[in-house]
């Protein structure tokens, strides 16, 4: 069976004439030394509630980002049925992160935010996420007013 698909790219043009030097930004831009990247899951029904979720920490060696440490988190109130699956799966996960002995974390919603999140976000680390506007929402409780225009989770 032959269908036809639409393909969406996103390009980025070149002017082939110039020489490379002059692609430098003029300013350079410094990186930040951490990078936070997370991923969370969630419940299929309308709220759409946190169950888990994944992260990992990244440090800035050189020019790229090399992983210490990854773990996971989960809703503080989490059956303890799904939550002993979760637990399982950490005992047995070898993680990619390099340390000795092994090491694999698992969090609570609210730690994670406290011992993670904030604290990695106070060191300016880059926070990423494939769909970091809903994982953010997934970890927030409440959404008090800020200065300023900020945000803050609790």
């Amino acid at each position: 069976m032959n269908e036809k698909h639409d393909i969406f790219l996103r390009a980025h043009s070149v002017i082939l004439d110039r020489p490379k030097d002059e692609f430098r930004p003029r300013m350079k831009r410094a990186w930040s030394k951490y990078a936070l990247a997370l991923d969370s899951e969630c419940r299929i029904d309308a709220k759409q509630e946190l169950t888990f979720g994944w992260y990992r920490l990244l440090e800035l060696k050189g020019d790229s980002y090399e992983l210490f440490e990854e773990g996971a988190f989960f809703d503080d109130n989490l059956p303890a049925k799904e939550r002993k699956v979760l637990e399982h799966y950490i005992r047995t996960h070898v993680s990619d992160a390099p340390s000795f002995p092994p090491r694999f974390p698992l969090y609570s919603r609210s730690e994670f935010i406290k011992k993670i999140f904030y604290n990695y976000a106070r060191k300016g680390a880059v926070i990423t996420g494939f769909h970091i506007c809903f994982d953010l929402a997934r970890l927030a409780r409440k959404w008090p007013e800020g200065r300023k225009r900020e945000c803050r989770l609790s």
